[in-house]
């Protein structure tokens, strides 16, 4: 397969940053979205920064624009850069306009994409994402570095393919083939607990002041996470910068204030994660909770593996952001709620 087009639908934080990155080393390198971020790409370009240098050191980037997608073949791939609960409605409508012809590749967090992109795509392949970054408006966007992406099947399918759309990605960002996706896959979703909890506190939009209570929330959440992973039969697999699980056992079983200094650091480096930008900045209701805690909360159960703080934090956070406007709690109150029952106050 020579590729042609690569087309990322939905031109947001992860999506517009790779394809800025890719763009300048793939000429066809193309975005497809709408509304405010079209009409700030279409005038503007995306201009992306990294995070420590700050956003006046962004580098703006044209990149084109696809505003037709029954133009793509066999040999083009569309990136689907969208969350798992806009996936469905999203490729549905372009395998619609496709034909269903392209490489599908989806970008989205956690293992609902497997079942549902395949029902609309006959090719498909999975990005685990290795890196943060976030929208500051439409088509401007801060990251912590250039990767990295790891693509992969479930069944170790499409190599050539998917070696080849590495190679073209690696221009722009660090980005490898896996032919152990289900490992990264779930190694990631055990990072991916934080987000609730930093969601549910409010991490970047009011100062945490009670870091006692939220350590042990973190260290709690992603200890219990690991264990319902390995008795899930996955593999830690290590991506990016994310945290090994000998670390993360040590904060979970190590006197806190052995800990604390390390959990500063890591506290400070966690940046707004995508559900809160979708809970808190723009006061939604649908998030990735069900994908990222819910899976976890579920293949818990499945094996018979107890899961009390990520079941707490599932409990709460599944009734707080069902209601628009929602308003982060203190961590001594969600701590509380986790572990003696009942809604924070």
């Amino acid at each position: 397969m020579a590729i042609g087009k690569i087309v990322f639908l939905g031109a947001g934080a992860i999506g517009g940053g790779v394809a800025a990155w890719t763009s300048p080393g793939y000429p066809e390198t193309w975005c497809a979205d709408r509304g405010e971020t079209l009409a700030a790409i279409m005038a503007k370009g995306i201009s992306h920064y990294e995070g420590s240098a700050g956003r006046s050191s962004a580098h703006t980037v044209r990149v084109k624009i696809l505003e037709d997608l029954s133009v793509l073949g066999k040999d083009d791939v569309l990136v689907f850069a969208v969350k798992n609960y806009s996936l469905d409605a999203v490729a549905a409508a372009a395998a619609k306009t496709t034909g269903g012809r392209p490489l599908a590749v989806s970008m989205a967090n956690g293992t609902d994409n497997q079942g549902i992109l395949p029902r609309h795509f006959g090719r498909c392949a999975y990005c685990v994402i290795g890196y943060n970054a976030w929208l500051d408006e439409p088509g401007v966007i801060g990251w912590q570095s250039r990767g990295p992406l790891v693509l992969g099947t479930p069944d170790n399918s499409l190599r050539p393919e998917l070696e080849e759309l590495v190679a073209i990605l690696a221009k722009g960002c660090e980005a490898s083939y896996t032919d152990r996706l289900a490992d990264a896959v779930h190694s990631k979703l055990i990072v991916n607990l934080v987000n609730t909890i930093t969601t549910l506190v409010g991490h970047g939009y009011r100062p945490i002041e009670d870091i006692a209570s939220l350590q042990r929330l973190v260290s709690r959440s992603l200890h219990e996470g690991i264990k319902v992973v390995e008795a899930a039969g996955y593999r830690e697999y290590h991506v990016g910068k994310m945290p090994t699980w000998s670390k993360i056992r040590a904060s979970a079983t190590l006197p806190a204030m052995v800990t604390r200094a390390m959990f500063r650091k890591s506290l400070a480096g966690m940046v707004k994660s995508s559900m809160s930008q979708d809970v808190i900045a723009r006061g939604g209701t649908d998030t990735e909770l069900d994908s990222l805690t819910g899976y976890i909360v579920g293949l818990a159960a499945k094996h018979g593996i107890g899961a009390p703080y990520n079941s707490g934090l599932y409990r709460i956070a599944k009734a707080a952001f069902a209601v628009p406007g929602f308003q982060p709690y203190k961590p001594k109150a969600l701590l509380d709620a986790v572990e003696k029952g009942g809604m924070p106050l």
